[in-house]
């Protein structure tokens, strides 16, 4: 099991790698996360082809920055939350060894999680916080909820977790959540560069 400061430092890492890689000639080489490969995914998107893993991967680091941005932490929370719930679930239980199950409970709020702070977590406590945080959203939704960082969450689940059902699966699931994930993901950008939205 890892530490939470080696955990933090493989996905540190990762995201720097992923920024910073020399250009391969192999087909199945992962995406560059560029404006310009957030943009040629939309543009997929909106002719109606399947996005792969790789895209939704460059999708979700952008949202992952993105949605810790002030303009967004409040008003994008829920949905990014619910767009994790879905991926979570088509994530393959029986294949996945745990490693990232503390991760997401670090990742959720304190007072949602009745067992408090664990460094051993099951996919039945992630799911209860994960139900926990939207009774608490539904009953005080100006209320201070921390940490809620769904937006972590999700890359790394994207990022590093066997999933169920393919290619299918994971457009089916993720498509619904697209109208709120987009803007998050673009915010990313903005804030550093004008591009168009």
């Amino acid at each position: 099991m890892l530490s939470r400061t080696d955990l933090y430092a493989k996905l540190s890492n990762v995201i720097h790698r992923r920024n910073n890689r020399t250009p391969s000639p192999t087909p199945c080489e992962s995406l560059w996360a560029t404006p310009e490969t957030l943009f040629s995914i939309r543009d997929k998107k909106e002719l109606g082809e399947p996005l792969t893993r790789d895209e939704w991967q460059i999708v979700a680091y952008y949202v992952q920055i993105g949605s810790e941005y002030p303009r967004w932490h409040s008003t994008s929370q829920p949905e990014l939350l619910r767009a994790f719930r879905a991926a979570f679930e088509i994530r393959d239980h029986r294949k996945s060894r745990g490693t990232y199950l503390p991760y997401y409970m670090r990742n959720l709020p304190d007072q949602c999680q009745a067992r408090g702070l664990c460094y051993e977590a099951t996919p039945e406590m992630v799911r209860e916080v994960i139900v926990a945080t939207f009774e608490e959203l539904a009953c005080n939704p100006d209320g201070y909820l921390w940490p809620l960082l769904p937006g972590r969450n999700l890359q790394v689940v994207l990022e590093y977790e066997p999933l169920t059902g393919g290619i299918e699966s994971l457009n089916a699931t993720l498509l619904p959540h697209w109208d709120a994930l987009w803007p998050i993901a673009t915010s990313a950008l903005t804030t550093t560069q004008k591009v168009p939205q």
